[in-house]
């Protein structure tokens, strides 16, 4: 890459002519060839590839929901981190202060489990973050299980919450 040291006027000696636009564009053309081969596989990023860091597929991969397990990077071990989205059922407690729980399983080969975000499902089609405290002081919470590393629990004290559900993201390694 050859530069060009324009300078301002008075000064004549770089004026716009054909030989110094030749080299500008010559310049950026060069440029974007040295990007292009620096940078893996940008000529083929339609491809369906799951392990090329640049294919859009696999970006797009990034940002998927679903309830299904998918594959979403590296946990810091270098395990595959897995995403899935669970419904789960809050549980019923007929009297406020009662403290109701029920665990639900994530993955039966479960190593690091990690919940990302969680939401109340309301009746009226609304959400809310957990945890949720009601303004009486009653609460619904989730949080893994102490005794089951494949498994998260909710827990509720709240009669108001009855026959609603939780949204729950979680990721995870296996073991």
């Amino acid at each position: 890459m050859i530069k060009i040291n324009f300078q301002d006027l008075p000064n004549r000696t770089t004026p716009i002519r054909a030989t110094n636009l030749n080299q500008m564009q010559d310049n950026i053309e060069e440029a974007i060839e040295e990007v292009e081969a620096n940078i893996p596989n940008t000529k083929n990023a339609h491809t369906s590839s799951t392990t090329d860091t640049y294919n859009c597929n696999y970006i797009n991969k990034l940002t998927d929901y679903s309830t299904d397990e998918t594959i979403v990077g590296k946990w810091i071990d270098g395990k595959n981190l897995y995403r899935k989205v669970m419904t789960v059922a809050i549980p019923n407690t007929s009297v406020d202060g009662t403290f109701e729980t029920a665990e639900y399983t994530v993955d039966s080969n479960v190593d690091t489990l990690l919940i990302k975000e969680a939401y109340r499902e309301h009746n009226e089609g609304k959400h809310s973050p957990l945890p949720y405290i009601s303004d009486g002081g009653y609460f619904i919470k989730i949080y893994n299980s102490r005794n089951d590393k494949n498994k998260i629990v909710i827990a509720n004290s709240w009669h108001g919450s009855s026959d609603e559900n939780a949204i729950v993201i979680v990721e995870y390694t296996k073991a």
